[in-house]
């Protein structure tokens, strides 16, 4: 199942980490990978800057193997795949996600929509599915009344770019690009949903990770930022997540991968996976090749949760064949 951007090594280098992890996760994991990624991919993808329609996302709080997947078809044509791809592996389109096609009726796409996947590492526990998809009209009349039936604020300050659910879920995720952020603009983002005191936690575990770029004065990292809320209709429940490029704030592939891993001293099987699969990585570059975005997310009370999403890379000669389940290597 070779694609233009994913080795088929880096592929079975991630089945094989997995497999000594939970093999019923790898079972389900290359089930859906081989239907997804079914077809050679037409082009340099939008998924991630390497361009590979598969990446990985490690959430310990969540203890959950997370993946995303782009499909080969065109970018107008990928909602309507992604139809028949859910059919393929037993999941109905339906709930919000359903309605997504209206959002993006009669626009140019760039990227079109995204397949991700949440696959619990026990045997017996379901598969949960989540669409992205681009919004190329933030102010198009469907667009806008998704946002007021879960009243998203309409932001002069940021571009609604991407919007996402589970099929079958009323829960929305609404993501956007802002021209720039600092703390006191935070502030004013988080506000909306009562989320305001949630500040200097969210800002904390971020800063955690810094160590490259400056800081502005009120003493954010200099950075590229997005962020989304994700509620349920009427905005109840809602979750806030700051996104930043990993390599703004910490640089290398070996940094950043020490700092996560020193984020979460006892380890579970997302930890213990991700362990694993980057043990060549402080043997690659002193850049990050493989590492892309750093999320911190809060709601009204829990303690903020850290996600790291990353390309799979490849084995390197030398490394053995049974990965460790040791995460401080």
């Amino acid at each position: 199942m070779p694609t233009a951007n994913l080795s088929l090594s880096a592929l079975a280098h991630a089945e094989r980490v997995l497999s000594h992890v939970s093999l019923s996760a790898t079972e389900e994991f290359t089930r859906i990978t081989r239907i997804v990624l079914a077809y050679h991919a037409p082009s340099h993808g939008l998924l991630n800057r390497n361009g590979d329609p598969l990446e990985f996302a490690v959430n310990p709080a969540t203890n959950d193997l997370r993946f995303t997947m782009e499909l080969a078809a065109q970018p107008a044509a990928r909602l309507q795949g992604l139809s028949s791809v859910l059919a393929a592996l037993d999941t109905p389109f339906q709930g919000i996600a359903a309605s997504f096609s209206t959002l993006q009726t009669g626009a140019a796409l760039r990227w079109g929509a995204w397949l991700g996947a949440r696959l619990p590492f026990q045997a017996q526990s379901p598969v949960r599915f989540k669409i992205y998809a681009e919004t190329p009209s933030p102010s198009s009349p469907p667009t806008v009344a998704l946002l007021d039936q879960y009243q998203v604020p309409h932001l002069a300050t940021a571009s609604l770019v991407m919007i996402a659910a589970s099929p079958a879920s009323p829960r929305c995720e609404f993501y956007f690009e802002p021209g720039s952020l600092t703390a006191r603009s935070l502030v004013l983002l988080l506000a909306p949903f009562g989320l305001a005191h949630r500040l200097d936690d969210l800002t904390d575990a971020l800063c955690r990770f810094s160590f490259r770029r400056g800081y502005h004065p009120d003493g954010l990292p200099k950075a590229t930022y997005g962020f989304s809320y994700s509620v349920l209709p009427g905005g109840a429940q809602p979750v806030f997540s700051l996104f930043v490029h990993a390599a703004q704030l910490a640089g290398a592939d070996l940094y950043l991968r020490r700092k996560f891993l020193a984020a979460h001293p006892h380890p579970n099987e997302a930890i213990t996976f991700y362990a694993n699969l980057t043990q060549s990585l402080p043997d690659l570059s002193e850049r990050a090749l493989f590492h892309n975005m750093l999320t911190v997310s809060i709601d009204g009370e829990a303690p903020p949760t850290l996600q790291l999403s990353l390309c799979p890379p490849p084995a390197l000669k030398g490394l053995p064949e049974c990965p460790s389940h040791n995460p401080s290597l």
